[in-house]
């Protein structure tokens, strides 16, 4: 639960080749199921 809450925070930050839209569609959508889902609910 900490590890990916941290992820997506620090991507999001700093332009990544492909972790980029990754973490803008769990930021964005937060269905994404990578961890911001469990934080989101």
């Amino acid at each position: 639960r900490t590890a990916p809450s941290s992820r997506p925070s620090r991507s999001y930050g700093p332009p990544q080749p492909y972790d980029s839209a990754r973490t803008f569609d769990v930021r964005s959508f937060g269905a994404a199921g990578d961890g911001m889902k469990d934080d989101s609910e």
